[in-house]
């Protein structure tokens, strides 16, 4: 029901619990015509107190540059327009 920021809340929302079915964005302007950059080490979906989510940027087998979530042990993809690229190995 919220997205919280480095402990900080910055966006509430009415729906009341997770729905793995359905799509989601974590970058993406309100219209989508404008290029949105940033930096993801971590993202993170609770239902209530349960961690539905844990997604962390990975590789693939392939190479192939994405969001894997420890909890589900699944590889996301980007599905929209722009790309997710990797920062510096860590």
């Amino acid at each position: 029901t919220k997205l919280n920021i480095d402990g900080t809340t910055k966006v509430t929302n009415t729906q009341t619990t997770y729905s793995p079915s359905g799509s989601m964005a974590i970058f993406r302007t309100s219209n989508g015509n404008y290029p949105t950059i940033g930096r993801v080490y971590s993202f993170k979906i609770y239902d209530g107190n349960t961690l539905v989510r844990d997604l962390v940027p990975a590789k693939d087998v392939e190479n192939k540059i994405c969001m894997y979530d420890k909890v589900s042990k699944s590889f996301f993809y980007n599905k929209g327009t722009g790309s997710f690229i990797a920062g510096g190995e860590i």
